[in-house]
């Protein structure tokens, strides 16, 4: 027995010596968690897409837009007196348009090509005040006359 009361005396100077007794248990303090503020919520607006929307060409060059050239216009007038005023020889440019007036008082007449280009072209009855016009687009001399009586009658030539 004085073995055993050796052995537990050697303990108990053991666990003096290394602190560890056995103390009575205390209760873990607690500690409130931080508090956290809540993230704001952000909502955004939506925002619409154009779905079939076409893209702006890249690199495109305008094209330039053609000016008209304006069309000369050549007025032969028929008056009293058969007279036909510019008379003779008219000299035009290829694409000039020929107008004959009729100014005559009362009176009809009817303008068609003769020689060469006879039948290219033919006015239908002139009275008073009427025209009747022709553009001519081709090189070449081209001579008319009136239908009443051949009074009136002129060459144009067109380069």
């Amino acid at each position: 027995m004085k073995k055993l009361l050796v052995v537990l005396m050697i303990l108990f100077v053991g666990i003096l010596l290394c602190g560890c007794t056995t103390q009575p248990a205390t209760p873990p303090t607690t500690t409130a968690a931080p508090t956290v503020a809540p993230t704001p919520v952000v909502t955004a607006e939506p925002t619409t897409v154009a779905v079939n929307a076409t893209p702006a060409p890249v690199n495109t060059t305008a094209k330039p837009t053609a000016t008209p050239t304006p069309q000369i216009v050549v007025t032969i007038k028929m008056t009293n007196y058969n007279t036909v005023d510019p008379a003779g020889t008219i000299i035009v440019k290829a694409g000039t348009k020929v107008v004959w007036v009729n100014q005559m008082m009362a009176r009809e007449n009817m303008i068609k090509s003769t020689g060469l280009y006879e039948g290219l072209f033919k006015s239908g009855a002139l009275y008073t005040g009427d025209s009747f016009s022709y553009t001519f687009d081709k090189a070449g001399s081209y001579d008319w006359m009136s239908t009443t009586n051949g009074a009136f009658k002129g060459t144009i030539t067109v380069q």
